[in-house]
């Protein structure tokens, strides 16, 4: 009887073969490291930022003498300042509420952690930007 039906066809599945089945696991893995990439950008970044407010204080005295408002410095610092918590906030692990159990949830917490993560380090790395170029507008 099923050999009549015109609906019913015999579907012959076949494995993938090991290079599909390579990149199909690299693919998740890179999704499930999403998060830890960011991590490591927003410490790179948090080193730079904290280099730049460095040498920016040690530059206080020259960038007065050289026409730099306080107001500006200050508003500048500012800026640093917050884009380093931005990064900070990136690095902090975030809570998931998720059931252990569910394969489901784990990857939807996994994927909201990482875009989340994502937005707040291209906050930090917009304004540490902003922040630079005012700098060299401010100055030249």
């Amino acid at each position: 009887m099923a050999d009549n039906d015109p609906e019913i066809k015999d579907v012959q599945g076949e494995f993938p073969d090991r290079d599909a089945k390579s990149w199909l696991e690299y693919s998740v893995k890179m999704q499930q490291e999403a998060p830890e990439r960011f991590e490591e950008a927003a410490k790179f970044l948090a080193t730079i930022i904290s280099l730049s407010i460095t040498i920016i204080f040690t530059s206080l005295h020259r960038l007065t003498m050289e026409g730099v408002t306080k107001v500006k410095l200050v508003l500048l610092l500012c800026g640093l300042v917050i884009s380093l918590i931005c990064a900070f906030f990136v690095m902090f692990p975030m809570r998931y509420k998720f059931s252990s159990i569910s394969v489901d949830d784990i990857k939807k917490e996994n994927q909201k952690s990482a875009e989340k993560k994502w937005a707040i380090l291209m906050s930090a790395v917009s304004l540490y930007l902003l922040c630079i170029i005012s700098l060299f507008w401010f100055y030249f």
